[in-house]
């Protein structure tokens, strides 16, 4: 069982063909001690031995087996374990790029832009947005459009995309927290 063992953690640090070579070595040294056994008897101490040439050559071939499919079948696992954890990283970093590049977008627009998810919460927005309506970006950010612009329901923002899915517009009065009107023209779009 320990050769099993050896291979195991040779898949896990090394990579396919490295496990595939403990096994191999791994398998010889077996080969080596049950050959010598039945070559030598009077090697008794090393194992006991059965008496049963046969025997002892079907194992022998067994556990050879097992060793190598041992390490096909854990070195596939840690190489897919691997891709995954690669791949993984990689849509972190896209992830990270979109995030990155979204401010971007949100800083350099001259317009009040506010972003919806498809529960008409808000997800962002940006400066001409926060000074549009009087709130700031943390006031504003996860809470329901209906709660804090409620100018225009979120169902009706819905049936407005519906109709013209590239942009829909509303003309409307947003009153800021600090009592003022500010007439405002809202643009639907559905992303």
């Amino acid at each position: 069982f320990l050769y099993v063992l050896s291979v195991i953690a040779a898949s896990l640090l090394l990579p396919r063909a490295g496990a595939l070579t403990v096994a191999a070595s791994g398998s010889l040294l077996y080969t080596g001690l049950v050959g010598a056994r039945i070559a030598f008897p009077g090697m008794a101490s090393l194992a006991p031995t059965h008496g049963d040439t046969a025997l002892n050559m079907l194992t022998m071939f067994l556990n050879t087996g097992t060793l190598l499919v041992v390490a096909i079948v854990a070195g596939g696992l840690v190489e897919r374990f691997q891709s995954t954890r690669e791949e993984l990283e990689t849509q972190r970093q896209d992830l990270r790029d979109l995030q990155a590049f979204q401010e971007v977008i949100l800083r350099s627009v001259g317009a009040g832009l506010i972003v919806l998810d498809r529960d008409h919460t808000v997800t962002a927005l940006n400066r001409a947005a926060e000074e549009i309506s009087g709130r700031r970006g943390a006031e504003i950010i996860g809470r329901p459009w209906g709660d804090l612009l409620g100018a225009v329901p979120p169902d009706t923002i819905g049936a407005d995309i519906t109709e013209r899915p590239h942009s829909a517009q509303r003309e409307i009065t947003l009153v800021r927290p600090d009592g003022g009107r500010t007439p405002v023209r809202i643009t639907f779009s559905a992303l």
